[in-house]
């Protein structure tokens, strides 16, 4: 399912793409009108918009109003309603850039193919923080480096959400 998300709640799709889901960020300029072209019967539409909603609703399209909480508590929101129990990072992240799957990186050998195929400069050594991804589109590399403690913090705490809205919905 490719998620759709407007402005009003662009600090999520960042950790939607990290963990894999397929994320549409959709920039202030964008209409209504315009976004509503967008979606179709496989698309998640995510926002703080009430008018969006209500007029994405009345066409019968999947929708999902935030209008507060963390970014640990909206990405878990998303995650419950798409059937996702586990959030994680890693073989399936996109770019957070440009939403494209990310391609691992084996070894040190194809890391350096890569280097030299895409003619990247000033790139840090492969072996101390294996593994690396790489996205082709924005030639750009990720790997477990110095923000990776905070990326561990948020896996952490949107898996924790995952658990309490679990635990919220098995009462019910």
């Amino acid at each position: 399912m490719k998620i759709i998300v407007d402005s009003m709640l662009g600090d999520i799709v960042v950790w939607l793409r990290l963990g894999g889901i397929d994320t549409i960020y959709i920039d202030s300029k964008e209409s209504d009108a315009e976004i509503l072209k967008l979606l179709n019967r496989n698309t998640l539409l995510v926002s703080g918009d009430k008018e969006l909603i209500k007029c994405a609703k009345r066409r019968n399209f999947q929708v999902l109003l935030i209008t507060q909480g963390n970014t640990a508590e909206k990405v878990a929101l998303i995650l419950a309603m798409i059937g996702i129990r586990k959030y994680e990072v890693g073989e399936n992240s996109r770019c957070v850039y440009c939403n494209s799957k990310l391609i691992r990186i084996k070894d040190k050998k194809h890391f350096e193919d890569f280097v030299r195929y895409y003619k990247i400069e000033n790139v840090k050594y492969f072996e101390k923080n294996a593994p690396y991804f790489f996205c082709e589109r924005c030639r750009k590399f990720y790997w477990k480096g110095r923000m990776w403690k905070n990326i561990e913090k948020m896996i952490k705490a949107i898996n924790g959400e995952l658990r309490r809205i679990s635990k919220k919905r098995s009462t019910i």
